[in-house]
């Protein structure tokens, strides 16, 4: 009986394992390994089922081993058991010889190895064989590979095991990894190699293990466009930089190739040499960096002086602060019987810097004050050298009858190592009281510096008063003076390259952050004198205002802000319209950036309002929409980020203002016969106020029909009587917002199916449809499919494009009233699923479309969808849209022809496969767009799409057009407009890069 059931499990196994070796179907694996886990036969039965396959031609013994490694993955890790598992690896250990068979044994040991503890009285034996059966460098790459990925597995997992072996080991892993030239590999073997260093005994292997890694420096791999294995230079140089210093046997070959780089006339190789040294230094001890530290400073020397290119200069200066840190005063070598310390090694570094303070030759100067800024920015002692031995004959040499370009170098020096001290005293507080010892005589310095009428000095010293003033290093006295200094280099206009304007705004910005009260006294109205002026200094300052305003307090952010708005009110000509824009901007930037909004309400949101109903003529600044625009962004900054309280406080307010709520509430210096209405055309100038105080509320605070149903319900009358104009929309958002945020109750469910009712007939009802379907659908609301349905049932009948415009402001999730940051609820996915439940509809209502107006009404809305999803929910449609797409660029409609171009170059881009069969009437449409009639904005985006083309497609699929497209685009060269012209030459470069492949 037993050996029928044998017998039985055998013919199972054989035939299953035929199968397999003759469909070669990796998927068969699958189905055998479930017999096994289900117990129908063993992996033993398996392997003998294979025996003669095993001893067949090299092919077959090859498919074989692949169909037992391919069971052992798919087995639940509790399987095969121990018993089974060591005849496994007897048997993979035995098929290591076999050529034919060696990738897929090494790939069952490590499936073995997924199964806990499996190999591990296996380690040493198996890495012998690795050693004696396999001689890597003569396999193919996907063999080699696999042996260094059980190299890995082998070693992170047994290496307390493996250390048995000694130093044979490490010869055995040399003897791999020599000449290995593949990136795939070589990035497993620059993770190796560190780990062998760090955890065996290296022995007499040191030097050859360091050179077999070394001897790739310097890394010049470029990667292949769209690599799919995912080899960068970048982790290859850093793997390579990680086994150069991986022991510290390797210190003196290490440095010696690495200076020896230096010497390369390729600068890229001299940034990766001084980078690798920094790293180096990092990593290795001072014993045995010490011998090298003359070699350094001189490598360093030699790039600062013979070097232009700034990012050797850089990546030298990092070595030199490496080299530094290294030598902190606690650490102290001794070598040869003597004592070697930090200050022997700047010892140079100084004596040079000192001698050449009065040298003809400037660059001199600010080459050596390199050193010293990196020296006073690594650690403080490096700092507390520098003060001592430089500072003095520094000063005393800029006092000196010299000329002004020696004054400059040494004033830029002495700011730099002031800044670099500061930085350093974040660290170490060390620093911070070197500076407070030498204070004095560094701020008399700075301010001598803008004494002068030199534009780069002046510039100097501001940077050095900045930084002391950073750290609070002035008394009351002294930041007057630097006040002085400000007012009068900061607020001087200049068109030198070289103005201190905007080094001076920045003390101004440090002054009122650390001294606020002189900055209040002293340059605050001088400041706001300077930005009533629409000059060119102006914008200068209006940038650097609101940093000011954060940083400066709450009394000195309330000053600006009350500044500029009593300068708004001023500007009542058309002259200063872009200056009072400047202004807005400056103001909204306030209000996102101040960290307490509760106290700039009282100074912004009602002023603003005040300031806008004074403005009597429309030649005012504050009637301005681009002006309006960036004070109701103001407002909006400033009540999202309140209070409730102060929320809810301005919620009341705003809705007295328009009479929705009572009592009511007057602003400063209104008549109290001035009754504002939402439809009164004389406070149209609020409505975009009213719209940013209620969409910025939280949902908690938001209005909501159980408290403002009358207010609401003014809202909507108020959009349907305004009409399609700037004025509804400010209010329909205000009611889109409302209604996003409302609580999910039968009362929002009442108010929607009621404004559902209304005549659609008006631009207004359209409009308010359009916003309580964005308001709902961004939202997710339960109940918007009749919404929806009632959208696209008004769409059948608007011949006036304003419902197929406003799909595109339903998938709009860019503005500023309705999204996560002023408290909306956006549903994740929202437009996707609009998308999908509308797509269908849309396009069979496009086919039945009676009319060619009624044709390019839904053609204007598909291109809208198209444009509001994501990429990847497009171009599972792709098939379906693609008709639609080419009628529009046979369309007269330049907005859905635009859209449709855009649509397809970034389809082009992404999934070029998708149109790759379309390339013939891809390109017939889009030579037809590249000339007039053709607006300028269609022009452009089929030459881009033409472009992509050219870039996209197989050169084989182009060639029969590459002569008439290239003839073709003369037409588009000769174009009136400039950005047509460029787009055309970008467009037949590319097709030219065909013709040539051709």
């Amino acid at each position: 009986k037993a050996r029928r059931l044998r017998e039985t499990k055998m013919a199972t196994a054989t035939e299953k394992v035929s199968t397999f070796l003759k469909e070669r179907d990796e998927n068969l694996a699958i189905g055998i390994a479930q017999d096994v886990e289900q117990g129908l036969y063993t992996l033993l039965n398996v392997i003998e089922a294979l025996e003669q396959p095993l001893t067949g031609e090299g092919q077959l013994r090859g498919l074989a081993c692949l169909l037992i490694a391919l069971v052992i993955e798919r087995l639940p890790l509790s399987m095969p058991n121990a018993q089974e598992g060591n005849v496994l690896v007897t048997f993979l250990l035995g098929r290591l010889k076999d050529h034919a068979s060696l990738t897929p044994t090494l790939k069952g040991l490590l499936a073995l190895h997924q199964r806990p503890s499996m190999l591990q009285p296996h380690a040493i034996q198996i890495m012998t064989k690795l050693y004696d059966d396999v001689f890597v460098q003569a396999q193919g790459q996907e063999a080699r590979q696999a042996v260094y990925l059980l190299d890995r597995a082998l070693f992170f997992a047994y290496h307390a095991e493996l250390k048995s072996m000694g130093t044979p080991l490490v010869a055995g892993f040399i003897q791999q990894i020599d000449a290995e030239k593949d990136p795939r590999c070589l990035m497993i073997v620059f993770e190796l190699v560190p780990f062998v260093a760090q955890h065996f005994d290296l022995g007499t292997l040191s030097k050859e293990l360091f050179e077999i890694a070394s001897c790739y420096f310097p890394i010049t791999f470029d990667p292949p466009k769209n690599d799919p294995y995912g080899v960068t230079k970048e982790g290859l140089v850093g793997g390579l930089r990680a086994c150069m210093h991986a022991h510290p046997s390797f210190a003196k070959a290490c440095l010696e190739l690495l200076l020896d780089k230096t010497s390369s006339t390729v600068n890229d190789t001299k940034v990766e040499c001084f980078q690798s040294l920094k790293e180096a230094l990092e990593n290795f001890y001072i014993i045995d960096v010490w011998p090298f530290q003359r070699k350094i400073y001189a490598a360093v020397r030699t790039e600062l002086f013979q070097n232009i290119d700034s990012e050797v200069q850089q990546a030298a200066l990092g070595a030199f602060s490496a080299m530094l840190l290294l030598l902190k005063p606690s650490s102290l070598v001794q070598e040869a019987g003597q004592h070697s310390s930090l200050n022997e090694f700047m010892e140079p570094v100084l004596t040079e810097a000192v001698r050449h303070l009065a040298d003809i030759d400037m660059g001199i100067i600010t080459l050596h004050g390199k050193l010293l800024v990196a020296a006073c920015g690594t650690l403080a002692a490096g700092a507390e050298l520098v003060f001592q031995g430089y500072l003095q004959p520094a000063l005393t040499q800029f006092m000196a009858e010299g000329e002004v370009q020696q004054q400059r170098a040494i004033g830029e020096v002495l700011s730099g190592i002031t800044q670099a001290t500061v930085e350093c005293g974040k660290r170490d507080p060390e620093a911070l009281q070197l500076l407070r010892k030498h204070h004095p005589a560094l701020f008399h310095q700075f301010c001598q510096c803008c004494q002068g009428t030199d534009e780069q000095l002046q510039g100097a010293g501001l940077r050095g008063l900045r930084s002391l003033l950073s750290v609070k290093l002035c008394d009351e006295m002294q930041a007057t003076m630097a006040a002085d200094v400000i007012k009068r280099l900061a607020f001087t206009f200049s068109e030198s390259r070289f103005s201190p304007v905007e080094t001076g705004l920045l003390a101004a910005t440090m002054l009122g952050t650390h001294y606020p009260t002189t900055f209040a006294q002293e340059v605050l109205p001088s400041l706001l004198a300077t930005v009533a002026q629409p000059v060119a200094l102006t914008h200068q300052v209006l940038r650097a205002i609101p940093t000011m305003a954060t940083n400066g307090g709450s009394e000195i952010a309330q000053a600006i802000v009350e500044g500029l708005l009593a300068q708004l009110a001023t500007m009542k000509s058309l002259d200063t319209q872009q200056h009072a824009v400047d202004m807005a901007k400056a103001l909204a930037a306030i209000a996102f950036h101040h960290p307490l909004p509760d106290i700039l309400v009282t100074s912004l949101v009602e002023p603003v309002m005040d300031t806008c109903l004074q403005a009597s003529t429309p030649q005012h600044a504050m009637r301005n929409a681009a002006v309006a625009d960036a004070l109701a962004q103001a407002v909006a900054n400033c009540i999202k980020g309140c209070s409730e309280a102060v929320q809810q406080a301005q919620l009341a307010f705003v809705l007295s203002l328009f009479q929705l709520q009572a009592p009511e509430a007057r602003l400063p210096n209104q008549p109290d016969e001035l009754h504002c209405t939402l439809a009164d055309p004389a406070a149209a100038c609020l409505l975009p106020y009213l719209q940013a105080i209620v969409c910025s509320l939280t949902r908690g605070t938001s209005p909501t029909l159980s408290t403002h149903a009358a207010a609401i319900q003014s809202l909507a009358s108020a959009v349907v009587e305004l009409g399609d104009n700037e004025s509804s929309e400010a209010v329909a958002g205000a009611l889109a917002a409302v209604l996003n945020k409302h609580p999910d109750t039968p009362l929002l469910q009442d108010f929607v199916q009621q404004q559902l009712q209304l005549d659609l007939q008006e631009d207004g009802s359209k409009l308010l449809l359009l916003y309580i379907t964005k308001a709902l659908v961004t939202r997710g609301y339960r109940q918007q499919q009749p919404v929806t349905t009632a959208y696209f049932e008004a769409l059948k009948k608007d011949d006036s494009k304003l419902l197929a415009n406003g799909i595109g402001v339903i998938l709009n999730d860019q503005v500023w009233w309705l999204c996560k940051s002023t408290h909306a609820q956006v549903r994740l996915m929202y437009k996707q699923r609009f998308f999908q439940e509308n797509l269908g509809s849309v396009l069979e209502a496009y086919r039945q479309g009676a009319s060619d107006v009624e044709r390019r009404k839904y053609m204007l809305a598909i291109g809208h969808l198209l444009q509001g999803v994501p990429q990847a929910v497009l171009t599972s449609h792709f098939d379906q849209v693609l008709p639609v797409v080419f009628d529009s660029l046979d369309g007269i409609d330049p907005t859905a022809t635009q859209a449709s171009l855009e649509l397809l170059a970034s389809m082009l881009n992404s999934s070029p496969e998708l149109l790759e069969g379309h390339a013939g009437s891809l390109i017939k449409r889009g030579l037809r767009l590249i000339q007039p009639p053709a607006p300028l904005p269609v022009r452009r985006a089929a030459l881009q799409c033409l472009t992509q083309v050219a870039y996209m497609f197989e050169s084989t699929k182009l060639m029969p057009y590459t002569k008439s497209v290239i003839k073709q685009l003369g037409v588009a060269l000769d174009d009136k407009k400039r950005i047509v012209r460029q787009a055309a030459a970008d467009c037949r470069c590319a097709w030219y890069a065909v013709r040539y492949t051709e």
